[in-house]
């Protein structure tokens, strides 16, 4: 279910709820982009965002189950979450060679052709999940815009509009 509520305190409910259940039951919990649940409280406008990640912390404290927690933004979490985690595993932006896999192997997925520059490409630094995400977001609009044949241009703009993935704002995929 989904942790967050609009109604005050009933987050908090839901959070006692969910890991309750996954200790009493011995399940392996994961929580995808911790950095949205678990920000870190300077960087919060309202009482009750920090709140719920008082409520988070201290509940972990006493969780005796297994939980997963991943996130692409480690910085923008509370620190104090860090003396609660058993293990951290960093897994570093792929090397250039690999970059360049990765735009081949996903350019080509998608059926996107053109006179593109890899070297240029593979010299961004962006993690293999966003150069899928970017791949298949040109896809569509290119589809969209009845273009044959991308540019390295068309994809470097896609970049540097940047975290156009996780901005799912309507009408942005149409602006590049």
């Amino acid at each position: 279910p989904d942790l967050l509520h609009h109604y005050l305190g009933a987050s908090e409910a839901r959070l006692r709820y969910v890991l309750n259940k996954a200790q009493e039951k011995g399940y392996f919990l994961q929580l995808d982009e911790i950095d949205a649940i678990v920000s870190n409280r300077a960087d919060l406008d309202h009482q009750h965002e920090v709140t719920f990640v008082d409520t988070f912390l201290t509940l972990l404290e006493d969780y005796k189950g297994i939980l997963v927690m991943t996130t692409n933004f480690s910085e923008s979490i509370d620190p104090a979450l860090e003396r609660r985690i058993d293990y951290i595993i960093h897994f570093p932006i792929p090397s250039p060679s690999v970059r360049k896999e990765l735009w081949q192997y996903y350019l080509k997925k998608f059926g996107l052709k053109g006179n593109i520059n890899m070297k240029k490409l593979s010299e961004q630094m962006i993690a293999g999940g966003d150069i899928y995400m970017i791949a298949k977001r040109l896809k569509i609009w290119s589809e969209r815009k009845g273009i044959k044949k991308i540019t390295t241009r068309n994809i470097l703009n896609f970049i540097k509009k940047g975290k156009f993935f996780r901005d799912k704002r309507v009408g942005f995929i149409e602006d590049v």
